[in-house]
């Protein structure tokens, strides 16, 4: 009874902070397919990196529960100012490292992109080679996120965010993909035979939802952190990627990568219960429950099943998660 005391004592006097983040493969430089692997082809490697992505073929495109919709809140402005909308994408993948605003890389196997430069230079933008670099525009909301617009008819894909040089690395068809990352690789082996709707990584430091940061925005008294602590137990080793794709509305698999198969083995046991303690943390204890665990090398694997259609997102945009947290 103590130990449920305590528990409720510290759910109610500490608030989460949402906030804390978002198949086969191709070649790089292939014409991508609407897959995690070949998607994840199409961008660089990066450190301490983040992605969400969207299967909007697989979702019937639907926004049902998608991780990666950047630019959906806009879509009706994109109608009517490009003639495209981001649903509308076979795919789409949202990347950002910490600090960093979002790239919205969307692949289109039917919509004509070859009207788009002729639209953005006359909404202002100006062109140079296949990159496009425009001003925020308060007519033209979309413009917010997308200053920055690459347009590459070959492989059919739209790149838009605010840095142009984020975007031109995606254009460039990078040797190094991210989706060939030494760490990502077996979480993507993982999931290669299941349908990947939606999905969120993060890999290096990225890959680490450290509690303290959970845990009143950072703000909680070191009484208050230890309170906390004393709710988890085993080893919460850092990964060094982290990966949760979702399978169907309900169920998902999350998965991390460690340095080597003991670290993955020591891991398994707390990290499974944490996804009711930090649940419970965030007034939802029953919102995800794990129906089965797995190690295989130094891969850590979990079956997720959830409450409901919408969970995962939620627990996805807040971080709260509970299986990628870190001590």
């Amino acid at each position: 009874m103590a130990s449920v005391r305590l528990f409720q004592a510290v759910a109610v006097g500490i608030a989460l902070a949402a906030g804390a983040c978002s198949p086969g493969s191709t070649t790089a430089g292939s014409r991508p397919d609407s897959t995690l692997a070949a998607a994840l082809d199409v961008v660089p490697e990066l450190a301490d990196a983040n992605a969400l992505f969207t299967d909007w073929d697989a979702l019937g495109h639907k926004d049902s529960g998608a991780f990666a919709a950047a630019l959906l809140r806009d879509d009706d402005a994109l109608r009517r100012d490009l003639g495209i909308r981001s649903i509308d994408a076979d795919w789409e993948l949202d990347l950002w490292q910490p600090g960093t605003a979002t790239t919205a890389i969307l692949h289109y196997a039917e919509a004509d992109l070859a009207a788009l430069p002729g639209k953005l230079t006359g909404l202002g933008y100006h062109a140079d080679g296949a990159v496009y670099t425009g001003t925020m525009d308060q007519r033209h909301m979309w413009t917010i996120p997308a200053r920055t617009i690459g347009v590459d008819l070959d492989r059919r894909l739209l790149v838009a965010g605010p840095d142009a040089t984020t975007v031109r690395s995606v254009l460039a068809a990078p040797p190094h993909p991210l989706g060939r990352l030494d760490a990502l690789k077996p979480l993507l082996s993982a999931v290669a035979a299941r349908p990947v709707l939606t999905a969120a990584m993060s890999v290096g430091s990225a890959a680490c939802r450290k509690l303290d940061r959970l845990v009143s925005k950072g703000r909680a008294t070191p009484e208050q952190m230890q309170a906390v602590r004393g709710l988890f137990s085993g080893p919460f080793t850092a990964p060094q990627a982290q990966l949760i794709a979702v399978t169907s509305a309900t169920t998902a698999y999350a998965g991390m990568t460690f340095a080597d198969e003991r670290a993955a083995a020591a891991n398994r046991e707390g990290r499974a219960a944490a996804v009711r303690t930090v649940g419970g943390l965030a007034g939802d204890p029953d919102g995800i429950q794990v129906t089965g665990s797995s190690v295989s090398g130094r891969v850590l694997g979990f079956d997720l099943k959830a409450q409901d259609s919408q969970t995962f997102r939620k627990r996805v945009t807040a971080g709260t998660l509970g299986v990628d947290v870190c001590l």
